[in-house]
């Protein structure tokens, strides 16, 4: 079975794997660390890792912080193992990064600063209505 190994360096490699040896091919206990629902991949590594080095560049929308390497697996709708190969995640990663948009953070930033507005508006009236209370 094929596996891709993301590692910190920044390498994304084929590797051939087992789904049921990927703790022994990564050297310990794993935890899922993130997954790509579109391609129907889950990525794991290592729960206590033995680097601090981080593989760059990984979507935090799909992708928690994680340490050391990363090896995606995929299953089928049955849990089946199914390969996944090293092109696919690097196209995959080419359009993520297309995709992640300054106008996203700005709409982000947006939402933010109106919930920050109609917060203050909020402490202001409280405010407001404290003092009135004191008098």
């Amino acid at each position: 079975m094929h596996c891709v190994l993301l590692d910190p360096s920044g390498s994304i490699e084929t590797v051939c794997c087992e789904h049921t040896l990927a703790a022994q091919y990564l050297g310990g206990p794993l935890s899922i660390v993130g997954c790509i629902p579109e391609l129907g991949v889950v990525a794991v590594g290592l729960r206590s890792p033995t680097t601090e080095q981080v593989f760059p560049n990984l979507p935090a929308s799909n992708f928690d912080p994680v340490q050391g390497d990363v090896l995606l697996v995929r299953t089928d709708e049955h849990a089946e193992p199914r390969s996944v190969h090293a092109e696919e995640i690097r196209k995959w990663f080419d359009a993520a990064a297309i995709q992640v948009k300054p106008e996203v953070s700005q709409d982000l930033f947006r939402v933010r600063t109106r919930s920050r507005t109609a917060s203050a508006r909020r402490d202001t009236r409280r405010s407001k209505k404290d003092a009135s209370i004191m008098k």
